[in-house]
Parts: structure tokens; C-alpha cells; sequence
């Protein structure tokens, strides 16, 4: 590189290199710079050449921090630079050092994630400036960059002139740094976008459609509605969280804005499909409009400007005539008590002076105003000010008024400045319209008027008319935008019409042949060979054994073992179907063509279908979980419709199994309706097809199972006094894990007496999250008793022997030795569990065993032992933590959500015996957990993960309100979701299908809103019309695998795929976006059959190539 030296020294020298305004540690001269030295060409013509000396660089670099914490940080794929420099300084003393590296291997990092992460780095490293909030972020870096409004898009907003469209749609994202500032206006404790902060949106929409300039001109709002509050939280992962953002990150909050041209004034709305906790995506409401009104510039703004207002001379006045003042404190102590719970940065009275109907009011921020807030109008703290004295100037005159006021509608809005630019101080004199002529009533609020000026009385804007009006809580927050509106879910059964009515079915023109599995005594055998349903011909086939059946001869094939034997176990019955399911899908190759027979699987009495029954044989209530699985991936297999229908008869009543020829002819009927129906038990509803997946019989009807919103609802519970475990002695299985950990702070927090943590080993976790929280439980807790047992739920000695020892009164921490004396249990939160995941061929009996042992039996054992012991009596709580696996089903979790359906059903048992019981069906905890460990792969399934602090408050309301027996906490973003089901969605999703496929519609004629790139978008791409049908199969490929991989980079043509860590669960991810994308069937082994990208694309380009000469 030496002749190279020249050559760069040459080239520094024609750069206007400035004096160093950081410390630089040089690590090719080994010493702090002088600030001149990095203005000196040879110093960069000498890095090319000079030896590096890294160790020196960092002892001079600690040698110059004058504090006693350093952070290392690199920015770059690898630790080994950090690594170096723990290593040169781990034997210094007196410092605390922090080391840590901007991204990972294979990871995209652009410049926005970049800043995300130093942002995250400031705070995590806790430095002074951070920590005194010294440090500002300019989001306006240059001074030739537009900075737009805060709310909406002035870009495409500006677009719009002399585009020749009347009418334009913009969305635009509310960026971290302005959400925080507004999330500080709260009311009834849920912060929601100030209606005055719409008015200013509107005004930044008329400078930006206009292309006009304040200063120069004025803007006219006109006939301006508030309708309908727009609530402030982000999506479920991040709601309750404390993690710093950088301010100029784009939230999950969108605003659209709607203007539509009608001469000199222009129509404006703004609307959202934001509900609560739940991201656009995820949202199953159509477009809700928050705000409309109208905008126009002022012909001639000077000449519409009043007249000066003597600041002093007013407040003279005022003071003469004062019949009420409030300083700052009292001001917000009286709003408070009507629900309005404002931030600091809402607190923006100073002073306000009453004297008959009008007043006037100083304003002040109480923070310190960022340059990205400058971009507001009329800033939402300084006018809601505005509005928030108007409000008490009408409480004054209306004292029995208990609720809030807020703005409903304003008109006449003259607009001539900006509190951007005005300084940190403001007065606005406020006034009743029409006094006393016009009455102020609790129904109908009042009528104001507000002038705001500046520090030094100059005019800002004018509010004509604005009317207040009181609300309830229901008003400002609906069921409909609650917290738990898309996020909580339950199943309703829902009776079938008059036609679905079980008949005896007319005779055949054949007989249906059906072969029947799990018939296993001679006296159910012979029943269908004695019962007359219209000709069906039964056959017994010993085990299930269905390798060597040929599924093209048969009308049907049943497992009928739920309805006519006894199981000793949930274990035993759900690896009987699976190893049936299993043998058929061997028979399902994805060059198929063969019609499959329904494949029907029979229980009696499994699910408590009806309100208040008593399931009679709920342990076999897995097998519905393990259905919706296994259909998923036998489709996957077959790349053809897999008619899999679980259907659950009415029992006997008696205990033991009895199987009666009246079951034959309920599911003969069924089959009848099922075979007469084109398509199969299919029907199209809003676009979508639905096929009946699940059906029960009761009392002669058919009913069916139905997802529909839960009516809990979580923003009361966020506020509501009540504290769950406090005083109480509670149990937590699966105590040691992060969940478990999770909701032992929660109750230690909540002030409970005692927090019993079982675990199978009984050895607290030493590193990672966990160790983390359980550093926090021993050290933080004090007031709560925090006892470790070594003890299997699965084995019920062990239950037996803790509860007799928590009857005696005392209980041996397995961790200190130390003995405490505990009061009776009151409460039971069941949240152990493994995970053992496999796609469904790769299942057996010992997998669904180690995931049913914690889950399934634990559960049960600790209700057999309640129940024995007498505990019962004084439990207030038995809460188990199911998944939401069991609820919508998930590729290669088959065992997973069978034990989840498991004990979702304990739940209801227990509830139909009046036992206190919960099950919540949670999506994955994104802190921690074992969900929180596929987070990724849920992602891309259509599962959101939810934060500890919407978890918690889930659990919290659910116990409060106790409406609810089983309940799912799932964010579900519906458009990544139903595609998974290539042929026909389960009749479970027809509501909320519907919902989907309207609020799809209504977006995506609102909205200018565009979704990232994903694989399923060539779905419809016809490959014959590529110009180049390799290269469209290759970038196909080449997304699928880095989607799967979860990378941005590093997948080449040759690299096989399964070594850069593609597992078997991932092959069927990879294989099922390909079909997706190119309408291609592959075989489960194609990975394994063309390892590498390009292998896979010579064989692709092959197929769809042979497939269209035959069709032509």
C-alpha cells in the first residue's frame, strides 16, 4: 500500500478538513489526537501503511474518560474488536465497562435502525446527559431538508396541486418523538390524540395543499367536527414497555388525511384504522373519521386581523370583576377529578383568572421544546391549554358537572402565527358565547370563543366559535377501541339452522363404503353391520395401521376410538389419531390427483358445547388442536383440499365409553349433508370460501364453532383499584421460567403474602432474561415471601406431598434452607410447559408424552389433588396458560396446541362444577418464554407477540371481570394469516373473515398505504409472461429462504440451504412459500432432493415449464 500513500495525502489535502471536535483515541499512534492532527494529510496517508496499535489506542482512550464508566461500543457484524478490548482491560480497576456491538451477522441495519440503536445504546448506557434529559435530538439536521408536519404527510399533501385529482389520500406515520409528546394527554387514563391537535393537522394540510407560507398568508378552518377519539397506543408488543426510540423512528400509530377540492375551500378529514393495541394490519374495523372540516386561505389575512389587545388592561379587568383563580396545581387537581389525567407536557396552565363568562389564561411549556415539535401550527399543548381553561371557565358556571368536557366542534378558525416560533410563553383570553342569553346545560355543554397571543401580545389565531361538550367514559372510549378490541378473543358455539337439523338419511343409490378405526370390541363392530344407514357398509381395521389402505376405494375413513373406548390417558388417545393422520398423510404425495375421502375423527361428550355442560370426557379434548394443525400441514403435503373434520357427539352420560347406534346415524347424517354438498360442506362468504372443520351434536342439532371478540375489556382494568394476590398465598408452576418469574413480580407487586415458585429442578436460572427477573424477585420483594419447591407437576406424589406440607403450615425454601410459615393456598397460576417441536410425520407418541407431562397432567394433577385435599373451598384463583396454538393452530406444533385444547377444556370442566377457573390462550410474550424464542416464525405465521405489561394487564382483567372462562390473547395480523389456508378457511374464521375482507376493502380505497415486500406477493404472477423465467424463480427462491433464514444477506446460489440452518419446520415454510408464489406442487423432500438455491431453480423452472405444455 506504500505506493498508495501519495496518492490519499493528495487527496486529503483538497478536503477542508476541520479540528477535531471529539476525543480520538489514534489506533495507528497509539495517544489521543491533538485536535489539529486530523486537519494533517499525513495522518491519513499513514493509515494505510502504519502498524495498528489497538492496545495502546484503548489505554490512552480510558486514560482520557474522566468517569468511571466507559462503554466500548462496535459497529460492525462481530464482537471481536469489543472482545479485545475486555481482554486489554480487565485487569484496570475502579471502572465499570460496558461493551456492546451496533448489529448482528447476516442482519440489515439501514440508517433508521442504526439511529434506533444508538438511541437505545444512550439509555441503556445511562449516560449523564441521558439521564438528565440534556440531550436533544434534531430531527431538522440540515437546513435545506424539509421538515413535514408532525400528524400528516405535506409532501403528498403538496402533490396534490395541479395533479388534476379532486380527491387525495395520504397516511402518514406518527414518529416516536411526537407520540410521546402527545401520549401525555391522557383522559380516564388512556392517552388519545387532543381534538385540537386535528385542528392544527388540518391547518398544516391547508399550508402544504396550498403551498403557502404563515407570515404571509392566513388560513380559515370553517365547520370543523370532532367525531370519534383516536387512541395513542402502539401495537401489543410495545404497549406498557419503557424502551427508549429514537424520535424520528415511525411508530405503528398512522393518521390519513383526505382532501377533496371544492373551489376556493377544500374539504379535509382525517381517519385512522388504529384500534387500541392493535397495528393497522392486525385491525378488523373499517376506517374510523376522526375530524372533518373545511380550509381556505384568508384573502386578504391583514385586513381580517382584530385589533392589538392590551394584555395588562384585559387582566386588569379581570382582576377587578375576579370570581375565581386557579393556579397551576389546582387547575389540573380539578380536571383530574373529571377523568382528564394530563401529562407534564400537557400542563401548560400557568394561571387562569375567571370574572363572569370570560377569563384569561398564561401558558407556559413545561418541557423542553424539540425542533421536530416547532413543525406544529399551533402546538397541541399550548392550544389544548386553550381548551383545557375554556373547560373550567364552564365548570365554574356549571359545578355539578361531574364528567369531562371536551372540544365536539369549532368553526370560524382564524390562523396568523405559529407557537413554533413564539417563544415558551402565551396568554389567550377566553369567553362564553352568548353569556347569558344562552343557557349552559349538563346535556348540551357550552359555546367559546379563544384568542391566543403570544408572550408579547401578538396575534396568533382566533377560535370563533368552539363548542364543549360533557362525556362519559363510554363516549370517549367505546368497546370498539378498547385495548382489547383485535387482541382478545373467544369461541362461541353457534347452533346450526333448521336445516342443519340431524335426519336419517334417505337411501343410497350405493353403499358408502367407510373404513372405521379405533372399533375395538366385537360388540361396536357388529353394530354396523346390524344398523341400517342407507346401505354404509362398516369395516374394522385392527390399530391404525393405514399404510397399506388405498384411499381412493373408501367414502370415508373414521377413527371412532373418542366415542366407543376407554383411554387411560389424554396421551394415549391423542397419539392413537395422530399415528392414523399420520399413515394418511404418507399417502399424500404432492403429485397427487386422487380425490381424498373425508377423514373424520368421532368423539362423544369432549367439549362443553352448551352453557354450563359438563364435558363428559374432557381429556380428549386435545384432539381438536391436533386437527387444526394437521390439516394445516396435510394440505401443505397433498397441495390439494385435505376434507379433515372432527366431529363430537353427544354422550350417554355414563362414565365409561358406550358407543350406541345412535351415533352411527348422527355421523351418517352429517356424511350424507357433507357428500351432497358442492363443494364439500364449502360456501363463499365475502370472497372467501368457509368448509365446515368442527362440528357438535346436541340434543339433536348441529352446532358449530365460532371466533368472535371477547367482551373484556382492558382499559377499565387498567385503572381499576382492585389488586389480584394481595394478602394471598399463591402457587406458580413452571416458577423458574420467565413467565413464571414474570407474574411472580407481578403478584409480589400486587402485595401478596406469599409466592410458592415450583420447579422440576428447583435451580433458579443463572443467566439470560430469567436471570435477570429473578435478580429482581429476591432482591426487589421484600414484603413478599418468595419460597423455591423442587417439585414435577407431572407426577403426583409430588402435588400431594407439597399440598400436605402447605396444610401444615410450613414450607422449606429449596433454594435458602430457610423455613416459612405460610397461610392456605388461594391461588394456582399454571404456566409450566415445554416445547417439542416437529412437523406432523415427524411426531410419536413420545413427543406428545414430554409436551402433555408439565401441561396436561400437571394441570390435572393439581386439580385431583384440590379436590382430594379440600382445598377447593378457599381458592379464589386457578388460572392455566394455555396457548393460542390450541386456538388457530400452527405448522409443526401438532403435540403443542393438542395439550393446550387439553386443558382450555379442565378450564370449562372445572367452571361446570362451580370451581374457580381460568385458561388464557396467550400469543408469544416477546420478552421472554419459550414463545418469545419463535417469535420470528410466529411473525411471518400472522401471530404478534404481546409485551409483560399487556400480558399482565390481560391477566389482571380477566380475573377482575371474570366474564370469561377461556380466552385468547393473540394479535393476529389477519392478512399474513388467512393465506395459510390455500383452499378453504375453517367456518371458525367466517366472522371475522368477513370483518377482514370489509376493513381490506375500505383501506385499500383510503389509504395510500403500501405493505412490505413478502413472498406471497407473486402469488398471481404468471411465470410465463416473466422476460426472464429463471431469474423470476430464482429471486422467488432466493426471498423464500431468506425469509425463512430471517436474513437480509448471505444466501447464494451454491450455499445449501439446510447448513445455513434451515431446519425441518423451516423446509416446510420454505416449500410452502414457493407453492404459494409459483401455484406449484412440491413434494415434502424438495429441499433434500435440490439443496441449493440454484439446484431448486433448474428443477422449478422444469416443472412450471412441463406443467404449461401440458396445459396448452
Amino acid at each position: 500500500m506504500a505506493g498508495a500513500v501519495a496518492e490519499m495525502e493528495a487527496i486529503a489535502s483538497k478536503v477542508n478538513l476541520q479540528p477535531a471536535s471529539i476525543t480520538i483515541a489514534s489506533t495507528v499512534r497509539g495517544r489521543v489526537l491533538d485536535p489539529s492532527e486530523t486537519q494533517d494529510p499525513h495522518y491519513w496517508g499513514e493509515q494505510l501503511t502504519l502498524p495498528v496499535r489497538f492496545r495502546e489506542a484503548v489505554e490512552a482512550a480510558v486514560a482520557a474518560v474522566n468517569s468511571d464508566r466507559i462503554v466500548f461500543l462496535e459497529v460492525g457484524p462481530q464482537r471481536t474488536l469489543v472482545n479485545l478490548t475486555g481482554q486489554i482491560i480487565s485487569k484496570e480497576e475502579g471502572f465499570q465497562v460496558e461493551l456492546l456491538n451496533m448489529v448482528e451477522r447476516g442482519e440489515a441495519a439501514d440508517e433508521e435502525t442504526l439511529m434506533e440503536r444508538l438511541y437505545q445504546f444512550e439509555h441503556t448506557c445511562s449516560f449523564p446527559d441521558a439521564r438528565s434529559g440534556k440531550h436533544t435530538w434534531n430531527h431538522q439536521s440540515f437546513e435545506w431538508r424539509k421538515v413535514a408536519h408532525p400528524l400528516i404527510d405535506s409532501d403528498t399533501a403538496a402533490g396534490a396541486i395541479g395533479s388534476g385529482n379532486e380527491v387525495t389520500h395520504c397516511e402518514a406515520s406518527i414518529r416516536s418523538g411526537v407520540l410521546d409528546v402527545l401520549k401525555d394527554h391522557v383522559v380516564w387514563g388512556t392517552p388519545i390524540l387532543p381534538g385540537v391537535a386535528f385542528i392544527d393537522a388540518m391547518l398544516g394540510a391547508a399550508l402544504a395543499h396550498s403551498g403557502s407560507q404563515l407570515g404571509e398568508d392566513g388560513i380559515e378552518l370553517h365547520d370543523v367536527a370532532i367525531m370519534h377519539p383516536m387512541v395513542l397506543n402502539e401495537g401489543p408488543e410495545k404497549w406498557g414497555t419503557d424502551v427508549a426510540h429514537c424520535p424520528t423512528r415511525h411508530s405503528d400509530v398512522r393518521l390519513t388525511l383526505g382532501l377533496e377540492s371544492a373551489g376556493e375551500r377544500t374539504y379535509v378529514a382525517l381517519s385512522s384504522s388504529h384500534t387500541g393495541s392493535v397495528s393497522t394490519d392486525a385491525n378488523l374495523s373499517p376506517a374510523v373519521v376522526h375530524a372533518e372540516g373545511w380550509i381556505s386561505l384568508m384573502v386578504d389575512a391583514n385586513a381580517a386581523k382584530p385589533p392589538a389587545v392590551d394584555i395588562k388592561e384585559n387582566a386588569k379587568r379581570i382582576s377587578e370583576n375576579m370570581s375565581r383563580r386557579y393556579t397551576s396545581v389546582e387547575a389540573y387537581q380539578e380536571l383530574r377529578g373529571r377523568g382528564l389525567e394530563y401529562g407534564p407536557r400537557f400542563q401548560t396552565i400557568e394561571e387562569i383568572s375567571i370574572a363572569g363568562d370570560s377569563a384569561i389564561v398564561e401558558l407556559r411549556f413545561r418541557h423542553e421544546v424539540a425542533d421536530f415539535e416547532r413543525s406544529f401550527i399551533l402546538h397541541p399543548s399550548i392550544l389544548d391549554g386553550c381548551v383545557q381553561a375554556a373547560a373550567l371557565v364552564v365548570l365554574h358556571h356549571m359545578p355539578s358537572c361531574a364528567t369531562a368536557l371536551v372540544p365536539v366542534a369549532a368553526s370560524d378558525i382564524r390562523v396568523w402565527g405559529s407557537t413554533g416560533v413564539s417563544g415558551s410563553s402565551f396568554w389567550a383570553g377566553i369567553h362564553i358565547v352568548g353569556g347569558s342569553t344562552r343557557p349552559i346545560s349538563e346535556s348540551e355543554g357550552a359555546v367559546v370563543s379563544i384568542t391566543l397571543l403570544d408572550g408579547c401580545a401578538n396575534l396568533v389565531a382566533q377560535i370563533g366559535t368552539m363548542r364543549l361538550q360533557p362525556v362519559v367514559e363510554d363516549q370517549v372510549l367505546p368497546k370498539e377501541r378498547d385495548l382489547a378490541r383485535g387482541l382478545l378473543w373467544k369461541v362461541k358455539w353457534v347452533e346450526g339452522k333448521t336445516g342443519h337439523m340431524l335426519r336419517k338419511p334417505a337411501k343410497q343409490g350405493r353403499a358408502l363404503q367407510w373404513l372405521a378405526y379405533g372399533v375395538e370390541t366385537e360388540t361396536a363392530c357388529s353394530m354396523f353391520q346390524r344398523v341400517d344407514i342407507s346401505e354404509n357398509r362398516g369395516e374394522r381395521c385392527n390399530g391404525c395401521d393405514a399404510d397399506g389402505v388405498k384411499l381412493d376405494e373408501w367414502d370415508a375413513v373414521l377413527h371412532f376410538g373418542g366415542a366407543c373406548q376407554c383411554w387411560d390417558g389424554a396421551v394415549d388417545y391423542t397419539a392413537d389419531v395422530l399415528a392414523l393422520l399420520q399413515g394418511i398423510a404418507n399417502h399424500l404425495g404432492a403429485a397427487g390427483t386422487e380425490p381424498i375421502p373425508p377423514i373424520v375423527i368421532v368423539v362423544a361428550g369432549a367439549f362443553a358445547v352448551r352453557p354450563g355442560e359438563q364435558a363428559a370426557h374432557p381429556l380428549l379434548a386435545g384432539v381438536r388442536g391436533l386437527c387444526r394443525t394437521a390439516r394445516l400441514e396435510m394440505e401443505a403435503t397433498a397441495n390439494r383440499p385435505v376434507p379433515l373434520l372432527l366431529i363430537d357427539l353427544e354422550s350417554t352420560g355414563q362414565q365409561a365409553a358406550h358407543f350406541t347406534t345412535e351415533m352411527i346415524h348422527q355421523v351418517a347424517s352429517i356424511l350424507h349433508a357433507y357428500h351432497s354438498t358442492e363443494p364439500r360442506q364449502g360456501f363463499t362468504a365475502g370472497g372467501r370460501q368457509y368448509v365446515m372443520t368442527e362440528v357438535a351434536v346436541r340434543g339433536g342439532r348441529m352446532f358449530t364453532p365460532q371466533l368472535t371478540f371477547s367482551d373484556i375489556r382492558l382499559l377499565p382494568a387498567a385503572r381499576a383499584g382492585d389488586r389480584v394476590g394481595q394478602g394471598e398465598t399463591c402457587i406458580i408452576t413452571g416458577g423458574l421460567g420467565g413467565l413464571g418469574l414474570v407474574v411472580a413480580l407481578w403478584l409480589a407487586g400486587n402485595g401478596a403474602k406469599t409466592v410458592i415458585l415450583l420447579s422440576r429442578t428447583g435451580t433458579p436460572p443463572r443467566e439470560g432474561t430469567t436471570a435477570e427477573l429473578w435478580q429482581q424477585l429476591t432482591e426487589k420483594c421484600r414484603r413478599t415471601e418468595v419460597i423455591v419447591q423442587q417439585c414435577d407437576v407431572a407426577r403426583v406424589s409430588d402435588i400431594e406431598e407439597l399440598f400436605a406440607r402447605i396444610e401444615s403450615g410450613y414450607l422449606v425454601c429449596h433454594v435458602t434452607g430457610k423455613l416459612h410459615f405460610v397461610k392456605p393456598l388461594t391461588g394456582i397460576f399454571h404456566s409450566a410447559g415445554v416445547l417439542v417441536d416437529k412437523p406432523l410425520l415427524q411426531q410419536d407418541r413420545r413427543s406428545v408424552e414430554l409436551v402433555f407431562n408439565p401441561k396436561v397432567e400437571g394441570a390435572w394433577n393439581l386439580h385431583k389433588c384440590l379436590g382430594a385435599r379440600g382445598m377447593e373451598e378457599q381458592l379464589k384463583y386457578f388460572v392455566m396458560f394455555s396457548s393460542s396454538v390450541g386456538l388457530l393452530g400452527n405448522a409443526g406444533q401438532a403435540n403443542y396446541a393438542a395439550a393446550n385444547c387439553c386443558i382450555d377444556e379442565l378450564a370449562l370442566y372445572r367452571r361446570s362444577r362451580g370451581l374457580t377457573a381460568h385458561s388464557i390462550q396467550w400469543g408469544p410474550w416477546v420478552e421472554q418464554g419459550m414463545a418469545a424464542q419463535l417469535q420470528g416464525r410466529f411473525a411471518k405465521a400472522g401471530f404478534g407477540g404481546i409485551s409483560n405489561a399487556l400480558g399482565l394487564l390481560t391477566l389482571n382483567a380477566t380475573l377482575q371481570q371474570n366474564t370469561e372462562t377461556v380466552v385468547g390473547c393473540q394479535p393476529v395480523y389477519w392478512g399474513r394469516f388467512f393465506p395459510r389456508y390455500r383452499f378453504a378457511t375453517p367456518k371458525v374464521f367466517e366472522e371475522i373473515g368477513m370483518l377482514e375482507t370489509t376493513a381490506s376493502k375500505t383501506l385499500a380505497a383510503t389509504s395510500s398505504y403500501r405493505s412490505g415486500p413478502r413472498v406471497e406477493a407473486t402469488q398471481q404472477a404468471n411465470a410465463g409472461k416473466q422476460k426472464d423465467k429463471r431469474k423470476h424463480i430464482q429471486q422467488v427462491v432466493m426471498q423464500a429462504a431468506k425469509s425463512v433464514l430471517n436474513v437480509a444477506s448471505g444466501v447464494t446460489l451454491e450455499a445449501p440451504l439446510q447448513e445455513l440452518g434451515i431446519d425441518s419446520l423451516g423446509a416446510i415454510e420454505f416449500r410452502d412459500a414457493i407453492q404459494a408464489a409459483l401455484n406449484v406442487r412440491l413434494s415434502a423432500t424438495v429441499l433434500f432432493d435440490h439443496p441449493t438455491v440454484d439446484a431448486l431453480t433448474k428443477f422449478l423452472l422444469q416443472e412450471i415449464s412441463e406443467e404449461e405444455t401440458t396445459e396448452t
